[in-house]
């Protein structure tokens, strides 16, 4: 109940941003699941355009920490979807960032994957402490 009440007290903006990263980490989750990644990727590329200014770090604050709320109600909001979902809010924004996807073996031969976006060569979402041992993809 408390979390409703904070919701309802928030500015217009932050209600509209929670609901547009709500909205989007739905349709980008079910999209990973329907589409191959490289459509739905393409597709998401399209609906805003690339940013070719700055960074504004109080945006981009705000929509990662927007995202990183509304993830935990859906299902399955992997760091991939998180990834894909903060690009599409930062590019709406007028913000440039990197998508990035690493892979590792780990001692078992055991495959693992994780994704994440950078700004200015800084992890904005997606942060873990084995970054090192990650081989990265060309993911843009």
């Amino acid at each position: 109940m408390r979390r409703l009440h904070r919701l309802f007290r928030l500015p217009y903006r932050e209600k509209k941003l929670l609901s547009q990263s709500l909205f989007l980490i739905l349709i980008v989750r079910i999209g990973l699941w329907i589409l191959p990644f490289n459509q739905l990727n393409r597709w998401l590329n399209s609906t805003a355009p690339v940013a070719d200014h700055a960074a504004d770090w109080a945006t981009i604050r705000r929509v990662v920490r927007s995202v990183r709320s509304c993830s935990r109600f859906v299902p399955y909001a992997t760091c991939l979807t998180q990834a894909l979902a903060t690009r599409v809010l930062l590019r709406m924004d007028g913000q440039p960032s990197d998508l990035k996807i690493g892979v590792e073996k780990d001692q078992n031969e055991k495959f693992g994957a994780h994704a994440w976006i950078e700004i200015d060569g800084r992890i904005v979402i997606g942060k873990l402490p084995r970054h090192h041992r990650l081989a990265v993809l060309n993911s843009n």
